[in-house]
């Protein structure tokens, strides 16, 4: 019997299938192009973002620096571990290589890290479902979320980030979602880890959630050591291995040990403190004195002096600390676009903030009633719940920023779509019933 008729079928229905995928992809390209097209040659305020002074130090200085002491009261030009190192490298390689152009080439790469952002969030959500209608919607829904399309113009890591997020989440989906999957996966899963580390550090949260993760899916009577065990300590061995040459170059640059960075303790105190607000507020106002008073401290000196300062602060007036605690909370569902949204002389600032107070309206009610739907099936699903709590973590620990949540914006849009597929077919049920009652109506007319 011939069967290539058969096959070319099969091949041709398997095509007919990635249209969608395909059409959403392009989607997002185009948004992010509008939003890189619509700024034009507007560029932020980089001479105040660390990232871009430090790439800049690389380019004209040759050395990873920062005149970081200016906030505290002097200011000299120092090798710094300030800041995570992965991106400013990444900008001064930019500009090494496009020169005027390299503002353009950074939006463009974003641009398309953002863009597989999307694709990956589609594959993820096809894996925890199996159905293409959660998996498209949440794709459409990511393709045009401003926090995701917008985050690409800024001077900002969120597009790598949200990008090394969603890879590390592919990676460690529950064995029975990817039975075929090698034993490489948690090493690479670790180093994917790593690398995000090295933009921002606190996402190294998701390495103990990832013992949760493979514990509420381990198989029945699977031993413990080779499905929780074994995975984690390959995925951690991995993502030190990654952190490590820059842990070494800290202590030899600093003489203390310092994993990453050492603007933990400033940004802990920024959003613990007695003028603290919840959000991002720079307190020199607050506390010269302070702050003038840690100016002739090293980097580390000053982390944990800060860190010390908030922990203080959180000790001596708990109530107030509570207030914050509930602030904080608040201002992550409820988002309140700020830092990592809009910066000062963007043009599209009141563009950005409605667009993006509109979109949290509409995604906020869908994806917290896709969460309650989803807990019912909560094993698979603690694989998208890491990175949401890691997010909000984060903001309640330090302060609420566009920024720090954006990497949970991929998650909550496949909760939001799990809602409206859910909300859809209640409706064709209603509607089911009701039908036969509303024909007898209209036969009784």
């Amino acid at each position: 019997m011939d069967t290539a008729p058969a096959g070319a079928l099969t091949r041709l229905s398997a095509a007919a299938e990635r249209v969608p995928l395909v059409a959403i992809v392009g989607i997002a390209l185009l948004a992010r192009l509008a939003v890189i097209a619509y700024l034009g040659n507007w560029q932020p305020w980089f001479g105040q973002q660390e990232w871009d002074y430090i790439a800049r130090v690389i380019v004209q200085h040759g050395f990873y620096g920062i005149d970081v002491n200016s906030d505290y009261g002097s200011s000299t030009l120092t090798v710094t571990s300030f800041i995570p190192p992965l991106y400013p490298f990444f900008l001064a390689a930019m500009n090494e290589v496009f020169g005027s152009q390299a503002w353009l080439a950074i939006r463009l790469v974003q641009a398309l890290l953002s863009t597989a952002s999307v694709w990956l969030i589609c594959d993820i959500a096809w894996r925890l479902f199996s159905r293409r209608d959660i998996a498209w919607l949440c794709g459409l829904m990511a393709a045009l979320s401003p926090p995701l399309a917008g985050g690409v113009a800024e001077v900002d890591p969120v597009s790598f980030e949200v990008f090394l997020v969603l890879v590390y989440v592919y990676l460690t989906l529950p064995p029975r979602l990817m039975p075929a999957a090698p034993r490489w996966r948690w090493p690479a899963a670790g180093a994917v880890l790593g690398l995000a580390a090295l933009v921002r550090a606190p996402i190294l949260l998701l390495l103990p959630w990832l013992v949760v993760l493979l514990w509420a899916n381990r198989p029945a009577g699977a031993p413990w050591l080779r499905t929780v065990a074994g995975p984690t300590l390959a995925a951690g061995l991995a993502a030190a291995a990654v952190i490590s040459p820059w842990t070494i170059r800290n202590y030899v640059v600093q003489h203390a040990f310092v994993p990453i960075s050492t603007n933990g303790g400033i940004n802990f105190w920024i959003g613990d403190n007695p003028s603290a607000a919840g959000e991002y507020v720079w307190p020199p106002g607050a506390a010269p004195d302070l702050l003038q008073a840690s100016a002739n401290l090293s980097e580390p000196q000053r982390d944990a002096f800060f860190y010390q300062q908030g922990l203080t602060f959180v000790r001596e007036q708990p109530a107030q600390a509570m207030r914050l605690l509930g602030l904080k909370l608040l201002y992550f569902l409820w988002e309140r676009p700020g830092i990592g949204a809009t910066y000062g002389g963007q043009p599209a600032t009141g563009l950005g903030r409605t667009a993006y107070l509109l979109a949290n309206a509409v995604l906020l009610p869908l994806w917290l009633l896709g969460l309650a739907l989803t807990a019912r099936t909560w094993r698979p699903m603690m694989v998208i719940y890491g990175p949401i709590l890691a997010a909000l973590a984060q903001n309640v620990i330090y302060f609420v920023a566009t920024r720090f949540r954006t990497p949970a914006v991929p998650f909550e849009t496949l909760l939001a779509a799990v809602a409206i597929v859910w909300a859809a077919h209640a409706a064709e049920g209603v509607a089911r019933v009701l039908r036969p009652a509303m024909g007898r109506v209209r036969l009784r007319l």
